[in-house]
């Protein structure tokens, strides 16, 4: 008896081993697995079946191959199973490609970076592009002046865009990389114009170079990615390498300009060394992109350690509180903890894949509000290091928190990236860069 009943339960696996599908794709590239009423109503695939709700295809170990049409009738929802030939099989998806191509063109796009895209370009065009379009043009004050920004912002960041993209892949990664380069190009304009002019540099055409290449590498960057296949970590990380690498190289332009004392450096050396450090970035940025595969969350916990890296000799100066600091020890040393963090953040994310960056950007947010708040408690004798602590303290624990995957098992999820404009920091210290407005920060988050 007990044999028989072995027999039995090893048949029963075997036939369930023998029953299991794998489902199939509509289009042919792969993206479409299930055929929804919505797409039917234009497709008509099935005119036999009335009130379809979806319909999906299947291959069975065996090779058999079906249809399983899920309908409503009256109150009751029904399914049928179609088993199909080869050839029918064939028919139908190439009734689908064909029509799809006629009716929905851009059913067999991936356009998941679109909406991102859209939103940044929308945004940066209105607070950014327009205002620095006004003042590379200069228009007379009056009514065009005030209406201007608000005529270009729709056009240049949403309608443009939208147009040239309603027909075609946008994907995270490039939606990253142009985005980036929205963000740094604009910074690269400036930097561009201060090493041409120097410290003669003309507002009129410090704007005009800051949109100029904003464009450009916005335009450049999503090319490179959607035609290259880029994912968003590969994206993120040569953004944000790019970025410290213009950090790392305005501090190396500040090194050798300084002497025991103070800094000499003027804006053509600052604006060259940035320009330098930015190439390298990006260099060195694609390089560890294609390395491994990093997720954006991975890229953004890489990005929060490059910023504690960069912002530790801040942290040590005040707890040090030296009477006399050589500026060249500074410079030398920010750009030092600068790499230093970012190779930590390497490290950290070798071997996992992250799900989402939102919990370690918030609490490294959140521990620095922390630790400046306890110092605002304490009063004049706190430690002025406090907010750098938090931070660093907040990122700690939701670093040894956070969902991950081992490498290679989790796709792209939510991340919440930001970064902060060197230049801009530099134009609050150096009298030569202070009377041109430059974009500050960018913070941007995607949902999954």
């Amino acid at each position: 008896m007990k044999a028989i009943f072995t027999v039995v339960v090893l048949c029963m696996a075997t036939s369930m081993s023998f029953s299991q599908e794998v489902a199939l794709p509509w289009d042919s590239v792969g993206r479409v697995y299930v055929l929804t009423a919505e797409m039917e109503s234009q497709l008509l695939l099935f005119p036999d079946v009335t009130n379809l709700t979806e319909a999906r295809l299947f291959r069975a170990t065996d090779g058999t191959l079906s249809v399983e049409i899920t309908a409503k009738f009256r109150e009751e929802v029904r399914r049928e199973r179609r088993v199909l030939t080869d050839n029918q099989f064939r028919d139908l998806r190439q009734k689908f490609n064909e029509r799809a191509a006629v009716t929905m063109p851009s059913i067999g796009l991936d356009q998941s970076g679109r909406s991102a895209l859209l939103w940044g370009s929308t945004l940066w065009s209105l607070f950014y592009y327009a205002p620095m379009i006004m003042v590379a043009i200069n228009p007379e004050k009056g009514n065009v002046a005030a209406a201007l920004p608000y005529i270009i912002a729709p056009v240049l960041g949403y309608f443009i865009p939208a147009i040239l993209t309603s027909k075609a892949n946008v994907t995270d990664g490039a939606s990253s990389l142009a985005l980036g380069g929205m963000f740094q190009g604009a910074i690269h304009g400036w930097a561009l114009a201060a090493l041409i002019q120097g410290d003669d540099l003309d507002m009129s055409m410090g704007a005009g170079f800051s949109v100029v290449t904003g464009i450009t590498e916005s335009v450049v960057g999503f090319s490179v990615a959607s035609s290259s296949a880029m994912t968003e970590g590969h994206a993120s990380m040569i953004n944000t390498t790019a970025f410290y690498g213009a950090l790392s190289g305005l501090y190396t332009g500040l090194l050798i300009g300084s002497d025991d004392n103070d800094v000499d450096i003027s804006a053509r050396a600052a604006g060259g060394a940035g320009l330098a450090g930015a190439a390298a970035g990006v260099i060195i940025g694609n390089s560890l992109g294609s390395s491994r595969t990093y997720t954006g969350a991975d890229a953004g916990i890489y990005a929060i350690d490059g910023f504690l890296g960069a912002t530790l000799p801040l942290a040590i100066l005040a707890a040090v509180k030296p009477d006399h600091i050589d500026p060249r020890v500074l410079f030398g040393t920010a750009i030092a903890t600068t790499a230093l963090g970012l190779y930590v953040g390497t490290q950290l994310v070798r071997g996992r894949d992250y799900n989402s960056t939102l919990g370690p950007v918030l609490s490294t947010l959140g521990g620095a509000l922390i630790g400046l708040g306890t110092g605002i408690l304490i009063g004049d004798t706190a430690p002025t290091y406090l907010w750098w602590v938090g931070a660093a303290g907040g990122f700690a624990i939701s670093y040894l928190t956070a969902d991950w995957r081992p490498e290679g098992e989790n796709s792209d999820h939510s991340s919440l990236n930001f970064q902060i404009n060197p230049l801009g920091i530099a134009a609050l210290t150096m009298p030569e860069l202070s009377r041109f407005p430059m974009p500050l920060a960018s913070v941007s988050y995607r949902w999954r």
